[in-house]
């Protein structure tokens, strides 16, 4: 015996009302019972309304229309191409003239010689400089060879220097002119300040290192500051 398809017992209505449609359908297991709804038709409950597990009820809506783009076509100037700028060869470079002095400098000062940070550094003398206003005196300064810091022949402290003080500095006296900050400097038991100043860099290559105290198995020694490469 060939059993019946259920496929074929199924029954859906379409109702329509002014602002919703909805879809109402049932899966039948016999005729008999189909043909009893068929006849009562969709608004019969104990027929539509009971079986909850077998009425579908799908809410179909109508798309809403897409909104409509209004396009404002604005016309535009040919671009124009810039002109060529004449190429330069080999352009001289600006140089900012700095004016000559009205006279000779004055007579050198006499710097005050800070303690002497090696065994073998030598006294450079300072010297006037014009700035394009006025001279400026650059102070002397001690220059230490770099085989006393190998030979560990520089001034040696029992002990690590203070913090560093705070100074208060002054414009530069000429273009590109670096601040040399001060330093702890031990002489005669305790240790002494020595104040920063200006001084002029050999280059743009080079940078300053300041000076600093360097703990070593042999002892605390001082490394005096200089001008590096960069």
């Amino acid at each position: 015996m060939r059993r019946r398809r259920h496929r074929a017992l199924k029954i859906c209505y379409i109702l329509k009302s002014s602002a919703v449609t909805w879809k109402l359908c049932r899966q039948f297991t016999d005729n008999d019972t189909r043909r009893a709804c068929v006849l009562k038709g969709p608004y019969y409950k104990p027929c539509w309304g009971t079986h909850l597990t077998s009425v579908t009820r799908e809410r179909m809506k109508k798309p809403k229309p897409l909104p409509v783009r209004v396009v404002k076509v604005v016309k535009q100037k040919p671009a124009v191409a810039p002109k060529p700028r004449p190429v330069v060869k080999n352009p001289t470079p600006v140089v900012k003239r700095i004016p000559e002095p009205t006279g000779p400098p004055p007579q050198p000062l006499k710097d005050k010689r800070p303690p002497k940070p090696s065994l073998n550094a030598a006294w450079v003398h300072g010297f006037y400089k014009w700035n394009g206003a006025a001279w400026y005196w650059f102070h002397g300064f001690w220059r230490v060879p770099q085989k006393d810091i190998l030979a560990r022949k520089t001034q040696k402290a029992p002990k690590l220097p203070p913090p560093p003080r705070v100074e208060l500095t002054t414009p530069p006296p000429y273009p590109g002119a670096v601040y040399t900050k001060g330093y702890w400097m031990w002489s005669g038991g305790r240790f002494i300040w020595i104040p920063g100043r200006w001084a002029l860099p050999r280059g743009l290559q080079y940078r300053w290192q300041p000076p600093r105290w360097q703990r070593t198995p042999h002892g605390i020694y001082f490394v005096p500051g200089g001008w590096v490469p960069r």
